[in-house]
């Protein structure tokens, strides 16, 4: 047994060295999958600073953003356009740089407890109370405008928390990062009642900043099931060049409705509605219809058939 140790080795080592040479590599004319990673999330951290901007000067200061920190990294727009063109078309090796660019803004979200941000009236919610936070997804997702990275589903079945006359509140930060194009996102969610019926709600995001989501209460279904997706979809612009979606800190709250203090409820529900601009999102509803199935219900040129990403990859 000991005579046959060192060819053991070598045979392992082999083996190892085999599978080392068949895993493909970047071509080094791209920018690798780390550098990929770094700057991808600087960007979303710049974009968003300048989305704090106010006017005209917001579009001004996230392409100075964009410039400077494709510079701190010594990249040219040129190199960066390139590589965004080959990783479109190298699913595996985006879908790498996909869950590590999300895993670095779930640390980042964690560790740092912004007060001044609407959502975060909500940040220390639990699954349980009259006002509860029932989001079991990650928290922060990165979609790009080509299938399967451009679409988050979720599904969140009721348990005994779950009451009659319960609504709903989804928030999260938007935060688009492109080059060109029209930016439209969409978050649809389908209640799914007692006795086969489904209310259907959608909002279409094209703007970065907070989006608050609101999902009425129905005063007589018990409620089944709460499945959606968040999506990102092209438009009419088929050019390769840089775009994502960054969905940060999202939340997808719960609200009993109280017999003993009704106008509590009330406020929740002004509060809730109002948006960051001063007007109202763009939430449109269709209501609670007896056997309707969720890939029906969504009416519009987004597809629904596009599969999410695995959530090994997420």
């Amino acid at each position: 047994m000991k005579r046959n140790l060192p060819r053991r080795v070598s045979v392992g080592i082999g083996l190892a060295l085999l599978v080392a040479a068949c895993k493909p590599t970047v071509p080094s004319k791209y920018l690798q999958p780390d550098e990929m990673v770094d700057i991808l999330y600087d960007l979303q951290l710049t974009q968003a600073i300048a989305q704090a901007g106010y006017g005209n000067k917001v579009g001004y200061d996230r392409n100075v953003y964009y410039l400077a920190v494709l510079d701190k990294y010594g990249v040219t727009t040129a190199e960066m356009d390139s590589s965004m063109v080959y990783y479109y078309t190298h699913a595996d090796a985006l879908a790498g740089i996909y869950s590590k660019v999300a895993d670095r803004l779930e640390e980042q979200a964690q560790a740092f407890d912004n007060t001044a941000n609407p959502i975060s009236r909500f940040a220390q919610l639990s699954e349980n109370g009259d006002t509860a936070n029932i989001w079991r997804e990650r928290q922060n997702v990165l979609l790009l405008p080509m299938p399967p990275y451009n679409r988050l589903e979720f599904e969140i079945k009721a348990d005994t928390a779950f009451k009659v006359g319960d609504s709903f509140q989804m928030n999260f930060m938007s935060n688009f990062v492109y080059q060109n194009g029209t930016k439209d996102a969409t978050a649809f969610i389908a209640v799914e009642y007692e006795k086969d019926s489904v209310a259907c709600f959608h909002t279409n995001i094209v703007m970065s900043g907070v989006t608050e989501f609101r999902i009425p209460a129905n005063d007589t279904l018990r409620i089944k099931r709460l499945r959606g997706f968040l999506y990102l979809d092209r438009g009419n612009d088929e050019s390769q060049t840089l775009k994502l979606w960054f969905a940060n800190n999202i939340q997808l709250i719960r609200f009993h409705r109280t017999k003993t203090d009704p106008a509590q409820h009330a406020i929740a529900d002004t509060v809730a509605q109002q948006h960051p601009s001063g007007r109202q999102p763009s939430t449109q509803a269709v209501p609670a219809v007896s056997g309707m199935s969720i890939s029906n219900s969504f009416v519009g040129k987004r597809p629904v058939q596009n599969r999410a990403l695995p959530a090994s990859q997420q």
